[in-house]
């Protein structure tokens, strides 16, 4: 299974195919609360068996700019895609 951490109202969540397990972080517009919820969400995704997590990338500007690095800090690998 793969996990996606993306905004409430991120486009790409109604894409998702069948075997994705997706986690809001709460509204695009308000990059605090995905600050505040990153962790939960991949301690959630982990607990649920999620062996790969995909993240909708935050413009990095204040809190933005902190999701993005504890992002990449907790990734084992790095991939950026243009969508």
């Amino acid at each position: 299974p793969t996990g996606f951490l993306a905004p409430d109202d991120s486009p790409l969540l109604p894409l998702l195919p069948p075997h994705f397990t997706a986690y809001a972080l709460g509204p695009a517009a308000d990059p605090a609360a995905a600050a505040q919820r990153l962790f939960d969400g991949l301690l959630t995704l982990e607990a649920r068996g999620v062996r790969r997590i995909l993240v909708e990338g935050v413009p990095e500007v204040r809190e933005g700019l902190a999701v993005m690095n504890r992002v990449r800090k907790a990734a084992g690998e790095e991939v950026w895609l243009a969508v």
